[in-house]
């Protein structure tokens, strides 16, 4: 009996290929997740390092505006400035940045790159007032915090949105489970369950039909060890012996006395793919009673042993019973004997005397005395038939007690 359909393989490979692109899928959009952190964790550290070095030019300015080396430091720190403020416009790969996905911030950034080349070129025509460089240095601070503020909370919203996809993903993937256990497990447990239950009922067929034998039977292991056995058989030795048969118990134990050997060479026999029947008497409660005792062997499909099936049987009744239908054919050979002898001689002689004083023309009979003689020479014919019936019946009672006889 086949537990899967083709229709339910298919169904069931096709809700487990669903549950598993499913998994997938979350597991690539969890990956994706946390390179977009990564990204955002870089584009904030970026930023902050871009307020950091607009102090440090702010301050530099401020220290003093004609000392040469701190002129050339301002210089530097605005190309370290442009850098960072290119890199997340535009992306750069030594940064492992990409193009800023905001349209409304990257304008904003852009602006802020003008505003920078303005205040860079300030510092860099010495000319222009420290105040209207602090003005133009305060106004691009505010914006690139601003810059900042707005990236964050971009940042946080669209960390709102991954949290709720995810817990989406997974009530898609736990959704998927419970869908391949509905339509698959649970038809699959009923399937299995019916299956168990028909099981059952065939072992209990099985075992009502062996245990309604009136044979012992016991199934031995190649060892010798009891591996099953019907109730009449647990019975039986539990009358005989006191114990109680269990499996797993070397059945050497429950032997009868003195028949160890043949039942050693009878179960060898068995171990060899022989059958070996016997008819034996046993000593029970004192007195001689026949058995008969059966070895078969035990094979699987591929014809290996797997044991030996021991039967036995008290044929007492049986015995006696063929006893008494041996001095029944006796009687009735001794019965047909007599007829076909001692009765078919005397018989056979009327008739024969009969003839003769019909046949005489010597003798001078009269009409009656013929006609007596005639049914006389009639009815011990007939006589004479029914005999040969009754040998013949007797015969053939004989020869079907053989048969009975033999076929027992």
């Amino acid at each position: 009996m086949k537990l899967l359909s083709r229709a339910v393989k298919i169904k069931y490979l096709l809700l487990v290929a669903i549950t598993v692109f499913v998994i997938f899928g979350n597991l690539v959009f969890m990956q994706r997740v946390q390179h977009l952190k990564m990204d955002n964790a870089k584009i904030i550290n970026l930023l902050g390092k871009e307020q950091l070095i607009l102090n440090r030019i702010g301050n530099h300015r401020v220290s003093n505006d004609k000392d040469s080396v701190k002129f050339n430091q301002i210089l530097f720190e605005f190309s370290k400035l442009e850098k960072i403020n290119n890199a997340l416009i535009d992306g750069d790969e030594e940064l492992g940045l990409h193009d800023m996905e905001n349209l409304k911030l990257k304008k904003k950034m852009v602006k802020l790159r003008d505003s920078l080349i303005v205040l860079k070129s300030k510092v860099s025509k010495k000319v222009s007032s420290v105040q209207s460089f602090l003005d133009l240095h305060i106004l691009i601070e505010t914006c690139l915090e601003r810059i900042a503020d707005d990236f964050f909370q971009d940042t946080q919203s669209k960390y709102l949105f991954i949290y709720k996809l995810q817990i989406a993903l997974a009530l898609l993937t736990v959704v998927a489970f419970l869908v391949v256990i509905l339509f698959n497990y649970m038809p699959l447990e009923k399937k299995l369950q019916d299956s168990f239950i028909e099981l059952e009922k065939q072992d209990y067929n099985l075992r009502s039909l062996i245990n309604s034998t009136r044979e012992s039977i016991y199934y031995l292991s190649k060892k010798g060890k009891v591996l099953y056995f019907n109730k009449l058989g647990k019975d039986s030795l539990l009358k005989r012996t006191g114990k109680e048969v269990c499996v797993g118990d070397d059945f050497e134990q429950f032997l009868f006395v003195g028949m160890e050997d043949r039942f050693h060479d009878c179960f060898q026999k068995a171990m060899n793919l022989q059958i070996s029947e016997m008819e034996w008497q046993i000593v029970l409660e004192g007195k001689l009673v026949w058995y008969y005792f059966g070895f078969f062997p035990v094979v699987n499909e591929k014809s290996t042993i797997l044991g030996v099936s021991f039967i036995a049987s008290n044929i007492q009744e049986k015995k006696q019973a063929a006893l008494k239908n041996e001095a029944y054919v006796s009687e009735l050979e001794k019965i047909a004997w007599k007829q076909s002898h001692l009765l078919r001689a005397p018989v056979a002689n009327i008739i024969g005397l009969s003839k003769l004083l019909l046949r005489n023309p010597e003798r001078q009979l009269s009409a009656e005395t013929k006609h007596l003689l005639s049914m006389i020479t009639a009815e011990t014919e007939k006589m004479d038939q029914e005999i040969h019936k009754i040998v013949q019946y007797s015969s053939r009672l004989s020869s079907k007690i053989d048969i009975l006889k033999m076929d027992s």
